[in-house]
């Protein structure tokens, strides 16, 4: 039952495109948030025409939910940031970029990435 309260959750979070805070609240102010709170970041950039990005966004909801508050998980729709897509360089969906708790970026995935390698880059970056 907890574990079908939790996919209910990550699927309600995802479905609204809301970023890490939920409410639709606005990336550029999360994100900077994010890169200056003292923890290690995930950020996901997605388009939700994106196929691949339908896959790997329950794969993110999982981990923000296993790490809680040690890490921070910000989702930004590309098309709704292009700001944000200009800034960072991305060309492709999905795109994971890693931040150490300093806010620099020390790793990015671009495409549909297995699990593993998101928490392995997590795990490195917690140490």
């Amino acid at each position: 039952m907890k574990k079908l309260l939790a996919i209910s959750l990550v699927l309600l979070i995802l479905a609204s495109g809301c970023t890490s805070k939920g409410g639709g609240g606005n990336a550029e102010e999360e994100l900077a948030a994010a890169l200056h709170s003292g923890k290690p970041t995930l950020v996901m950039f997605y388009a939700t025409w994106c196929n691949p990005c339908k896959l790997e966004k329950p794969i993110i909801g999982e981990i923000q939910l296993e790490y809680g508050s040690r890490v921070n998980v910000v989702y930004v729709d590309v098309d709704r940031y292009p700001r944000l897509v200009s800034h960072y360089g991305i060309r492709g969906t999905p795109t994971m970029m890693f931040f150490d708790s300093k806010g620099r970026p020390v790793k990015t995935f671009v495409g549909y990435t297995p699990k593993p390698q998101l928490v392995a880059t997590l795990e490195a970056l917690m140490r």
